[in-house]
């Protein structure tokens, strides 16, 4: 298997070995945690769903008011590249993470720091999720309001997440992380969106104060095209302990089935019939099998440093 150092990043300009990329200890990212990021895969070695990350990060630059010298087109066309220049290793690891990460530079006013990491996908994180269900755990400390930090940007200063994920190993070590606002709402966890079945309906929380997950749309979109009914509004925990299925949206794996929550087991299949038929639609829409594919490369060794850096990001 191919360790890090051996794939090309992108950084400033320039591909190098990601061994020999360099980031200023000075770059506010770095200091303040003044970054925006996306994290994006291929399918199949192909960048499906790609236009969509294009769009959040711009709208997540304009935001913040940072320039990254680059348009639309210019950014995927860069990420493109990079699966060409790492595409000998497609065949071994099966597809590519890319980590996105774009930062004020070293002072208010720029240069920017642009760097694209590809690495492998670390199926074998996730293939028990398929098979058993993840677990998730909702822990006390609080997703940011939108009166503080807008959550619709997608950015690296989120020491929330670090706690509350900490807070959750006390409980299930092996749990994913979820959080609620300060009326106890049901907003997302630390990489994922969040979504309910009872009695046929798909409940999810209203994007007022979450990421507007790219994943979440796409699967949005395919229960709409399947008939499928669905509610946005206000749930708590208690609607999920309480559903008939309970599944997570989240940009490598796609789609997973939630089989306990709060230490309390789902009842029923997992994963549940409507989250069979998104998982098949999904499968459909990027041309193959999600959970074959991680079936056939679960045992495939990585780097110890992508299952750390898999855990922490966002849909």
């Amino acid at each position: 298997m191919p360790k890090m150092q051996d794939f090309t990043a992108y950084h400033n300009g320039e591909w190098k070995k990601w061994s020999d990329v360099w980031i200023d200890p000075l770059d506010l990212g770095f200091v303040l945690g003044d970054t925006v990021f996306e994290t994006l895969r291929t399918f199949d070695g192909k960048p499906y769903i790609w236009q969509e990350h294009i769009d959040r990060i711009y709208r997540s630059l304009k935001y913040t008011r940072m320039e990254c010298g680059m348009n639309p087109k210019e950014m995927y066309s860069m990420l493109v590249e990079g699966i060409n220049k790492n595409k000998e290793f497609l065949k071994e690891c099966g597809d590519l993470n890319i980590w996105l990460q774009i930062s004020r530079g070293t002072t208010m006013d720029g240069p920017p720091t642009i760097f694209a990491q590809y690495k492998p996908v670390p199926f074998d994180t996730f293939t028990d999720w398929y098979r058993n269900g993840a677990h998730v755990v909702f822990a006390k400390t609080k997703s940011h309001s939108f009166q503080t930090i807008d959550p619709k940007i997608k950015h690296s200063s989120r020491m929330n997440f670090v706690l509350a994920q900490l807070e959750t190993k006390d409980i299930d070590p092996n749990a994913l992380t979820a959080l609620t606002d300060l009326d106890g709402n049901v907003t997302e966890g630390t990489s994922f969106n969040i979504m309910t079945v009872k009695n046929g309906v798909i409940k999810t929380p209203t994007d007022s104060n979450i990421l507007q997950g790219v994943s979440r749309d796409v699967v949005l979109r395919l229960a709409k095209n399947l008939g499928l009914e669905i509610i946005e509004e206000n749930i708590q925990p208690y609607d999920l302990i309480t559903a008939d299925e309970v599944f997570l949206s989240r940009t490598t794996p796609g789609i997973v089935p939630v089989s306990k929550v709060d230490n309390i087991e789902i009842e029923g299949e997992i994963p549940g019939p409507i989250t069979q038929k998104l998982l098949a639609a999904y499968g459909e829409l990027v041309g193959f099998d999600l959970i074959d594919q991680a079936f056939n490369f679960e045992n495939v060794e990585h780097d110890d440093y992508v299952s750390r850096v898999n855990h922490t990001k966002k849909k």
